[in-house]
């Protein structure tokens, strides 16, 4: 099972999303954690993996770096703003299935307003985000953002989701 689902960009935060992701799977084991370059292997389907881990996902970690909503396609045109947008389709996604959703700001980025949002995002601003900081803050913000992830924080045994079912990724 793999509890907990990092998305991110490569081309904005890979390197934090990284650090991140492994300090979850020393927390958690290796099996909880959904990081993409760790999950999907040569010969996979990457949306088939990406829809399974979704599926079991209850906690998505949306990493955000300073480029993360401005980050252009190949049309020169904001990623984010594509109906095809991988990130994009995560985010939605585990909105829709009521996935517990922390927004995860790091690179001193800022939350998006839901006003600069495609529709089908609009409400990840709603969602309280956790910024996680370089330098010697870092172990401190990850180890706060691993226990409020965890439902450590507030004595919470385990994060259980209202889920909805059958809805996959189309690309």
């Amino acid at each position: 099972m793999r509890r907990f689902f990092i998305s991110y960009r490569r081309d904005d935060a890979e390197a934090d999303a990284g650090r991140i992701a492994d300090r979850f799977r020393a927390a958690f084991g290796d099996d909880e954690v959904f990081f993409d370059t760790l999950a999907i292997e040569g010969g996979d389907r990457w949306m088939d993996r990406i829809n399974a881990a979704l599926s079991e996902a209850e906690v998505m970690l949306v990493v955000i770096g300073r480029s993360w909503l401005t980050l252009a396609g190949s049309d020169g045109k904001p990623r984010i703003q594509s109906e095809n947008d991988i990130v994009g389709l995560e985010i939605a996604r585990a909105i829709d299935r009521g996935i517990r959703v922390i927004p995860v700001r790091v690179q001193g980025a800022t939350l998006p307003r839901a006003d600069v949002l495609p529709n089908s995002l609009s409400k990840l601003p709603d969602f309280n985000d956790h910024e996680v900081r370089s330098g010697p803050a870092f172990d401190r913000d990850v180890e706060s953002l691993v226990d409020i992830a965890s439902g450590r924080r507030h004595g919470w045994r385990k994060w259980v989701p209202h889920r909805k079912v059958g809805t996959t990724l189309a690309v």
